[in-house]
């Protein structure tokens, strides 16, 4: 039984390193230090970023972490919200980045929060899209097997459209 070569990520693309080269374990470390450095010039009203060292559920690491506080007029309290920026290895190559915010499902919040967290994974994402290669999965077969294009191809996101992949 085959499998997809990555998990489905958060992300509306998979910010993926390592697929189209094999690349040393130095290649991966700077891939992701890159990363790092972009993310933090993020700069957000009440957003304080740091780097995280400790794994997530899932086995995934979390290379970033950025915590939003903000008041909730709705609730008429202070709302803390961390979202994590993590790191998966693909099951046959590569790794993939991916945005981690679950934490919000166990928040009561307004939509003003939710829209506050968008806001950032949409910076987020425009980080990963300049230091990958972003990928968009436009077919799967019965037995698993995925095949992935590169996104900045249009025929490939109008695949993945076609297919219900994006």
């Amino acid at each position: 039984m085959a499998t997809s070569n990555f998990k489905r990520p958060n992300t509306s693309k998979h910010y993926a390193i390592g697929v189209e080269e094999e690349l040393e374990d130095f290649q991966y470390d700077d891939a992701i230090e890159n990363v790092q450095a972009e993310l933090g010039t993020i700069k957000a009203k009440d957003l304080d970023g740091g780097e995280v060292d400790k794994w997530l559920a899932r086995e995934e690491k979390a290379i970033y972490s950025f915590t939003i506080e903000v008041f909730d007029k709705y609730y008429n309290e202070q709302t803390s919200v961390n979202i994590y920026v993590t790191i998966a290895s693909g099951y046959y190559q590569g790794a993939i980045f991916d945005i981690d915010k679950s934490e919000l499902d166990d928040l009561e919040v307004s939509k003003s929060v939710i829209a506050r967290v968008d806001r950032l994974c949409n910076r987020i994402e425009k980080v990963l899209e300049a230091n990958t290669t972003p990928l968009v999965r436009v077919a799967t077969f019965s037995n698993g097997e995925t095949i992935y294009e590169r996104a900045d191809n249009p025929r490939s996101l109008l695949k993945a459209i076609a297919t219900g992949n994006v």
